[in-house]
């Protein structure tokens, strides 16, 4: 019955982060990624702001609509996460916001990172 209990909590975690994902994902689609058609500096979303000015992308050889579309997987991914491991965790409030806090904190930065390297190495290469 252990294995039993251990996969109840397996399939609840993986059903709350893809309801979550899909959810979030949806309204970046839908609502936050149809304002802008095209990239203005200072204007738009602050995460994509973020991308091009620490990897000093240039946006005419990187599709905006790329970066749009993979910060909303991003973005999502984070906060599904998060929220499924919050769910799932049994301690009190306060610790379950720390603990949020320290991982929402770890994603962002290191996917990011990630992201924003992997950018400019295929912005590079169509040079």
């Amino acid at each position: 019955m252990i294995l039993g209990d251990n996969m109840n909590i397996i399939v609840k975690s993986l059903m709350s982060f893809g309801i979550c994902f899909v959810v979030v994902l949806l309204i970046y689609v839908l609502f936050i990624n149809r304002k802008r058609k095209e990239y203005i500096e200072g204007k738009g979303q602050v995460d994509i702001y973020y991308l091009v000015k620490k990897y000093r992308l240039d946006m005419r050889k990187t599709k905006y609509n790329t970066v749009k579309l993979i910060v909303a997987f991003i973005n999502s991914f984070i906060i599904a996460f998060t929220f499924a491991l919050i769910v799932n965790l049994k301690y009190k409030y306060v610790l379950k916001l720390l603990i949020a806090f320290v991982v929402m904190f770890v994603l962002i930065y290191s996917l990011y990172e990630i992201v924003g390297r992997i950018l400019k190495r295929k912005e590079n290469k169509s040079s």
